[in-house]
């Protein structure tokens, strides 16, 4: 949908990712993971953050190092955060917490209700500066339509905000700063690792950046978008076809047609495919664009088992820069 595509072939050669640097950063990762669920109540003293999924426990666990129990709500790959729903646990949790990280923009809703007016909030979309009044607005008339009952999506905005690395770096910051307050003893040592973590998140965004592509792609989802984007590539996905996806259903067979065609043409670099929440369509639409030779990537919206954030990301990129030099 958007004028002005290059080919494959000359996007593909611009991808002059540096992939050595990438795994040397993927390798010396951090030891500081995330921390799963647990329904063991002792925290040791710790400053006790409950967060919507993985992503956010374990950038928090990274600030918070030792002095933090870092929970997750939904740290499997096997679970929506679109869909989930809150258990009375999750609820039991998250009132107890000094700190509660949320991606907010109406991704993970179910963390939004169990928060109470006076507990300290992280909230990624807010702390991004990526979503604009206009958008903020939109989100919140959604927000009351879905309290009434009606499905919603999320408007033009983007809410899938942690594929964006320099928002993360500001994230990172914003939970040194709360913890500080928390804990302000010991607030040096949450803004030296704050400091630390969004360094190495900066060595991440300058590989993202060095790959230079200039053509477009086609999401099953926008989950990946922003890395992509900055990454050179532009998002020809059908509005249509997204519209759909996010409203969790099927696209008509038109547009559906039109999403196909589109990747099976020479105008599109990349299939980005969340393996997340895959669907009939969405494994059609891979299966047309491998039998046609475009490339598919895929993505998780939480992170994998074994790795933290920067490596995730990492990982991300070397596979995108890997599809465009095919």
């Amino acid at each position: 949908m958007t004028p002005g595509r290059t080919t494959r072939t000359g996007a593909r050669t611009v991808a002059a990712v540096s992939l050595a640097a990438l795994t040397g950063l993927a390798l010396a990762g951090c030891a500081n993971g995330s921390t799963g669920g647990s329904d063991d109540s002792s925290d040791g003293g710790k400053i006790r953050v409950v967060t919507s999924t993985n992503v956010y426990s374990d950038l928090a666990s990274q600030v918070g190092g030792d002095k933090v129990e870092a929970t997750p709500v939904i740290d499997s790959s096997a679970q929506d955060p679109h869909s989930y729903e809150a258990t009375p646990q999750d609820r039991l949790r998250v009132g107890e917490a000094e700190l509660v990280v949320e991606n907010g923009g109406g991704y993970d809703e179910f963390l939004s209700g169990l928060t109470s007016k006076d507990q300290r909030v992280v909230d990624a979309v807010d702390v991004s500066g990526l979503r604009s009044e206009e958008q903020t607005r939109e989100a919140e008339d959604h927000s009351r339509a879905a309290e009434d009952g009606h499905h919603h999506d999320h408007g033009d905005f983007n809410e899938h905000v942690w594929y964006d690395v320099e928002s993360m770096q500001k994230v990172v910051d914003a939970i040194a700063a709360q913890l500080g307050e928390v804990d302000q003893e010991n607030k040096d040592y949450y803004a030296d690792n704050a400091e630390r973590v969004s360094s190495e998140l900066g060595t991440v965004r300058d590989e993202v950046s060095k790959i230079g592509a200039s053509g477009g792609y086609v999401a099953t989802e926008p989950v990946p978008g922003y890395l992509l984007e900055d990454a050179g590539l532009h998002d020809d996905t059908p509005a249509e076809f997204t519209a759909a996806i996010d409203s969790e259903s099927d696209a008509s067979p038109a547009v559906f047609s039109k999403t196909v065609d589109l990747v099976k043409s020479e105008h599109v670099s990349l299939l980005a495919f969340n393996k997340q929440t895959s669907t009939g369509q969405t494994e059609k639409l891979r299966t047309a664009a491998q039998d046609s030779g475009t490339p598919v990537v895929e993505f998780t919206e939480t992170i994998p088992d074994g790795q933290n954030y920067q490596q995730w990301m990492t990982e991300n990129t070397q596979h995108v820069a890997q599809a465009l030099t095919k």
